[in-house]
């Protein structure tokens, strides 16, 4: 997202009342609160759940990042430190140098 200070993006993305999403929620008036990251992140490990019914095997893996005043920082990661953004000359792939990758089974992993 992209806007001023105070602008609502961090609610947009995660919704509620605090900076970091909070999944499930159980009161179905809080739904109306969730924000564009949780909501495709309960969609996502739906559609994957029901793959892993029909015998497909899943390995989902996820980065959170922020690109701040043209620098790209790994809100995962414990160092502070400014990140490059590449590109992968073989399938054109854009990937964060360095970010940390975990791996994530279900949504109350994210």
């Amino acid at each position: 997202t992209y806007g001023q200070t105070g602008s609502g993006k961090t609610y947009s993305m995660f919704g509620g009342d605090s900076n970091l999403p909070q999944l499930p929620r159980t009161d179905p008036d809080d739904n109306l609160s969730r924000g564009l990251i949780p909501r495709s992140l309960e969609l996502i490990f739906l559609r994957l759940a029901e793959k892993t019914a029909g015998g497909c095997t899943v390995v989902c893996k996820a980065t959170l990042i922020e690109i701040y005043n043209e620098q790209v920082i790994d809100l995962l990661g414990s160092e502070a430190r400014p990140l490059q953004l590449r590109e992968n000359p073989l399938t054109g792939n854009v990937f964060v140098e360095g970010a940390r990758v975990v791996n994530v089974g279900n949504v109350h992993d994210t």
